[in-house]
């Protein structure tokens, strides 16, 4: 089997690690005998952005824990926002309900 072989700037090995299945890692080059150098500073992992479901109320001001989007389709009454603070996420905006309570009144039987 190949190995991953991970050098630091001056060609030093860092770590040796078996190489499973897929690609390997960006930036890595194959040797003769199948193996791959690594070399530090080349693998450069960006953060990558997770759309997130966020519901607001009417002034903008999130009401709910946010959760993930996931993959598929969005589920009802999102929309996906192109611009602003929000963006790239979904959101849905509830208009506040006002509750109002009532007693009923008590009836005493004797």
């Amino acid at each position: 089997m190949s190995e991953l072989i991970y050098q630091d700037e001056q060609g030093n090995e860092i770590n040796r690690v078996t190489k499973t299945k897929g690609r390997p890692p960006k930036g890595a080059v194959r040797q003769e005998n199948g193996d791959f150098i690594v070399k530090a500073g080349s693998v450069v992992a960006a953060p990558r952005f997770s759309p997130e479901y966020i519901t607001v109320d009417e002034q903008g001001k999130e009401i709910e824990p946010r959760g993930s989007k996931g993959r598929g389709r969005a589920k009802p009454g999102f929309e996906k926002q192109t611009d602003g603070v929000f963006q790239g996420h979904w959101v849905k905006v509830v208009k506040a309900e006002t509750v109002v309570e009532t007693k009923a009144e008590e009836t005493v039987t004797a």
